[in-house]
């Protein structure tokens, strides 16, 4: 079974956007294993407008539970797509796996930063967490 693995910080926004697209893209497919993981070693959860795109998308994220990334998760038969520059450098770093490309390379782009949430669109980010704050109060 071929396996592929998308790795960001968080594993809430890029990489779990990724692995569920690409999902819905192939459809079923018992011969491919698609996964997702985060560098951080932290709790996050899938802020309420990435679940909400999503949605929007017919892609449903309810279920998703991130996972930290681990050097078992990096076996030399998977092959691992690092969301930006920086989880790229991360691998190389803590696991001595050089050969990740960043998800711009199969793009066709070149090496750069994939932007977080709260970095790409900021301010459309502060107002829609802030909408949430209101409306649970």
């Amino acid at each position: 079974m071929r396996q592929i693995l998308f790795v960001c910080t968080g594993n809430i926004f890029r990489s779990l956007t990724a692995e569920y697209a690409l999902r819905q893209a192939l459809g079923l497919r018992p011969d491919l294993l698609v996964a997702s993981a985060g560098t951080a070693d932290h709790w996050y959860d899938v802020h309420p407008l990435i679940s909400g795109h999503l949605h929007l998308r017919g892609i449903d994220v309810s279920r998703h539970r991130r996972r930290t990334l681990t050097a078992d998760m990096l076996a030399p038969a998977v092959t691992v797509v690092a969301m930006s520059t920086d989880h790229r450098d991360f691998i190389a770093q803590s696991f001595g796996r050089r050969d990740v490309p960043p998800f711009t390379a199969p793009c066709g782009l070149g090496p750069a930063p994939l932007l977080a949430l709260h970095r790409a669109a900021p301010a459309h980010a502060a107002n829609a967490l802030n909408a949430a704050k209101a409306a649970n109060h």
